[in-house]
């Protein structure tokens, strides 16, 4: 066994993403380097390797910390931990890698739930047809060797014996192996299935299959009547009662709600007889409003993030969360809607746009930051003062020593949550002044002294 280690940055969390190399996974991380912000892409991606290995048939390259920027088919910005670009890029679409931890991206309590946006962002990447994406938690990670020990809702295996049934029809060899024993595979394993052989037939059809099963029997309905259905997620519900019975049916529905997620899958009858996966329209909603302080909801946000990665797949997969939809977030699904029924292959919803300020446009890492801090940043932005670094991490002799949701290096300035104080520490041992934020962001005398401290020489 040969193995490797890449520290990153996580929300504040600092991790070991350590890449083991077997024979049955078939990849191998040679090398990944931090790289520094701003430098040209092609640089950063020189800066780490992956190798398929003696079964594997791809290669990749690794760039940490990419933006990713608004531009021709990319409505929302983002930051992946890492993008892997394929060496051949006729095999696959770059990869961007999500390394998320609870604390900094779904738990309500410390006022840091951003499942909505981080959907948004991982939905405009998917839906650019530039990238696909894959989320992990940080367990997925901690916990890779011992998957017994993640606490994940394995969501969307409940159906496995008629996926697999379904396979046996669309699959064979290999492929057909993989797909039948997908459901006892965690996310960083399928991860590496996907490094290894990335055939966007092969996991167009797992993505198929999923969407297929997912909702229990599939019922005839009339798909113009099913918009209704599709509607009411749309409008941030997250009740579904099942399909009743249509005749004549042009096609095929079926819905579910379990676990914090709902499901609707809506095919038209052609596709059923030539199995085509474009033929399919799936939406996925998860509820990250009603229940986020129940004590299984971590559970059920790790797995709504391993069913992600195995529904992006499939051409017409939409994904929204209850949150979102009530702050219209996820507009534009109805109209892709209608699109699928007038016949047209997959369209890309539009994404809101936030207001711009008086200087035109948000910065691309606005949205990244604690929502909390969004009033003072426009502060900063309205007054022209010095632009923050988003997601700081501060270092001690090559290590990550202490990580800070905003700060100003120029200035020596950090702004912490109250209950890091370990980081906090870190910072003041380092010189640096600190302030804290509670769930409601900085405090209005907090924010007046930052002001004047931007606006002072340094």
């Amino acid at each position: 066994m040969q193995e490797r280690f890449a520290r990153v940055g996580l929300g504040g969390v600092v991790g070991v993403l350590r890449v083991v190399h077997r024979e049955r996974e078939r990849v191998l991380v040679r090398f990944v380097s931090r790289g520094e912000r701003g430098q040209h892409p092609e640089q950063r991606r020189a800066r780490g390797f992956i190798h398929g290995g003696e079964h594997g048939d791809a290669d990749w390259e690794v760039a940490p910390q990419m933006d990713v920027a608004v531009g021709p088919g990319m409505d929302v910005p983002s930051i992946p931990d890492f993008v892997l670009y394929p060496v051949r890029t006729d095999q696959s679409r770059p990869v961007a890698v999500f390394l998320d931890g609870y604390k900094f991206h779904a738990d309500e309590t410390s006022g840091h739930n951003r499942v909505a946006r981080d959907v948004q962002q991982r939905q405009a990447l998917v839906h650019s047809r530039q990238y696909w994406v894959w989320n992990f938690s940080w367990e997925d990670i901690q916990f890779r060797n011992d998957p017994a020990k993640i606490p994940a809702t394995l969501t969307g295996e409940t159906q496995a014996h008629r996926r697999n049934d379904m396979a046996r029809q669309l699959l064979t060899g290999d492929e057909l192996s993989l797909a039948q024993s997908v459901g006892s595979y965690t996310s960083w394993t399928l991860f590496l299935e996907f490094l290894a052989r990335p055939n966007p037939a092969f996991w167009e059809k797992l993505s198929y299959l999923y969407a297929l099963t997912l909702p229990g029997q599939l019922q005839p309905v009339s798909l113009e009547k099913a918009t209704s259905a599709l509607s009411k997620l749309c409008h941030g519900s997250h009740e579904l009662s099942a399909f009743t019975v249509v005749q004549p049916a042009d096609g095929l529905g079926g819905a579910c709600t379990s676990d914090e997620v709902s499901a609707l899958t809506l095919m038209t009858n052609s596709s059923v007889k030539d199995r085509n996966v474009s033929g399919v329209f799936f939406l996925l909603s998860f509820d990250d409003d009603r229940n986020v302080r129940e004590p299984d909801f971590p559970r059920h946000w790790r797995g709504f993030l391993r069913l992600l990665n195995r529904l992006q797949f499939l051409p017409l997969a939409h994904v929204i969360t209850v949150r979102g939809c009530h702050h219209g977030v996820f507009s534009g699904i109805p109209d892709a809607y209608r699109h699928f029924l007038a016949g047209g292959g997959p369209s890309r919803p539009t994404a809101p746009s936030p207001e711009p300020d008086t200087a035109g446009t948000f910065p691309s890492d606005f949205d990244l930051a604690y929502p909390g801090h969004a009033p003072f940043l426009r502060q900063v932005l309205q007054q022209k003062l010095t632009w923050p670094v988003i997601g700081f991490e501060l270092e001690a002799n090559g290590r990550v020593a202490a990580t800070a949701e905003t700060a100003w290096p120029d200035y020596q300035v950090a702004l912490l949550g109250t209950e890091f104080t370990a980081d906090q520490e870190a910072f003041m041992l380092a010189g640096w002044r600190v302030f804290i934020f509670g769930t409601d962001g900085l405090l209005p005398q907090d924010a007046a002294t930052l002001v004047t401290l931007l606006t002072s020489s340094k």
